[in-house]
């Protein structure tokens, strides 16, 4: 249409950009290691291991998987 676009050129960034630093799991793979859960909750906080309150009586049933293992 003849209209200007913004154009950028990425190739230095590319160049130092890491590849796969946290690839997405396959999501058979994660319908295998839910098939046997009884509770799934899901939560997304920023640093959020400091920002839940746990019961003092709770805090052995706490769970943090990462995708670099557990927590």
């Amino acid at each position: 249409d003849g209209s200007m676009r913004l154009c950028i050129d990425y190739r230095m960034l590319n160049q130092v950009t890491i590849k796969n630093k946290y690839p997405l799991p396959r999501i058979e793979d994660l319908f295998d290691q839910l098939k046997e859960a009884k509770v799934i909750s899901k939560i997304d906080l920023r640093s959020g291991y400091h920002q839940l309150r746990i019961k003092e009586e709770d805090i052995p049933k706490q769970h943090f998987a990462h995708v670099m293992g557990i927590m």
